[in-house]
């Protein structure tokens, strides 16, 4: 009587058939890229010229652009623009336009505007090397040695010369309208010629440390919340790697927080990425 009475009011145990398998989202999220970076201001107004290429590393002791407050050293400066491009700059610009072919696709047509401002600013930096160590003597002959800047990097880092206002975006500050990405717009500051004091002059990377953030429906958080690496393929390139992974809420919405060490200078002059 006893054990029928036990096993009457005991809970009895449920058996799952479980499958044996890896727990995967093959789901396709637009992210967003956050990077410690900052935008350097114009200390000067006139004409502008750069000496380093987008995505260069500099430090402190890099010349990286100048201003010719009367526009007389540029045109000096110009004159070197028929020099004879160098074998290195030739192969590095063929190799440039071979990936660039190889990987273009019709739903990125924008960004062949950044592959024509890459390759004339290769053409500009293989003759600005050329001149740069006889910068001084072209300024003295010039008499302008007070109204032409030489600017140095602000910092040791990596140099980019495209700007969006997303700059000093932090994920506390995450909201829904920046996933929409409706009349998202980055300047491309190698197309001035002139600038003025207090205009963006360039962009500088502090870190190779990196953050996508994509934002989840409650499923997928719930899904995810326990994994702590993931692994990520970028949809336009092809390129698959390992990350840190983390679940996190800000406001209302959940994001997932994808950490990754290497492949920034990749992503450089992307801030959304599939």
């Amino acid at each position: 009587a006893v054990s029928v009475i036990m096993y009457a009011t005991s809970k009895k145990t449920i058996v799952y058939e479980v499958n044996t398998g890896s727990l995967a989202l093959d789901n396709i999220y637009e992210g967003f890229i956050i990077r410690d970076e900052e935008v350097i201001k114009a200390d000067y107004s006139g004409m502008v010229n750069y000496y380093v290429q987008n995505g260069d590393k500099a430090d402190a002791s890099s010349i990286i652009y100048s201003i010719d407050e009367t526009g007389h050293v540029s045109e000096l400066l110009e004159q070197f623009s028929d020099t004879t491009l160098r074998d290195d700059d030739l192969h590095s610009i063929r190799d440039f336009l071979s990936e660039y072919t190889l990987t273009y696709s019709d739903k990125s047509f924008d960004k062949i505007y950044n592959a024509k401002s890459k390759v004339i600013n290769s053409l500009s930096s293989s003759y600005y090397d050329i001149i740069l160590n006889d910068l001084d003597k072209i300024i003295e002959d010039s008499g302008n040695t007070t109204l032409f800047h030489k600017l140095k990097a602000a910092h040791t880092g990596i140099v980019m010369f495209s700007v969006d206002g997303y700059e000093s975006m932090r994920e506390e500050s995450l909201n829904s309208k920046i996933f929409e990405n409706k009349g998202y717009k980055s300047v491309n500051l190698l197309e001035n010629t002139i600038i003025n004091k207090g205009d963006d002059a360039y962009r500088i990377i502090n870190s190779d440390n990196w953050e996508i953030y994509v934002e989840l429906s409650e499923s997928d958080a719930v899904t995810l919340a326990a994994s702590q690496n993931v692994t990520v393929r970028f949809v336009e390139s092809g390129l698959t790697t390992n990350a840190k992974f983390e679940v996190l809420r800000v406001g209302d919405k959940v994001y997932g927080k994808i950490a990754l060490k290497k492949y920034m200078i990749n992503f450089a002059d992307d801030r959304y990425v599939k």
